[in-house]
């Protein structure tokens, strides 16, 4: 009996930690999209109603952001993220952590990401960054 209370209490606990994972792993999937300029990828992982705030103050919509992707006007390197901290609020998640971007510099950023869960994936609606020192 033991035995079959801890492992219904391991599979509590993972499932509880499942959404943070998923919101991680679709941050990490963001990365490597923006580096390889998959707008395939893109399409399913950033929201229609994307507001994407860059360090430098200007704003992106999903379009604007995808279409400067694909022309080369914003090009992104290299693309890390790192110290990812993820509270989850019932289908929206709030995203902290750190991105190391290579463009046409070295860039250290402060990140946070809302995602919101759609059809079952997570989707990035909204992203503010500030340049570290």
């Amino acid at each position: 009996m033991k035995t079959l209370f801890a492992l219904f209490a391991a599979a509590a606990l993972l499932s509880a930690a499942a959404p943070e994972d998923a919101v991680k792993q679709a941050e990490l999937s963001f990365t490597k999209a923006i580096v390889a300029k998959d707008a395939a990828a893109l399409e399913k992982l950033l929201g229609d109603d994307l507001t994407y705030a860059h360090s430098d103050g200007h704003h992106d919509t999903k379009a604007s952001y995808i279409d400067n992707l694909k022309t080369g006007k914003q090009k992104y390197d290299k693309a890390e993220a790192g110290d990812l901290s993820v509270r989850v609020y019932g289908n929206t998640a709030v995203l902290t952590g750190k991105w190391n971007l290579v463009t046409d510099r070295p860039l250290a950023l402060s990140i946070l990401h809302v995602y919101v869960k759609r059809g079952g994936q997570w989707q990035l609606v909204a992203h503010q960054s500030a340049r570290l020192p």
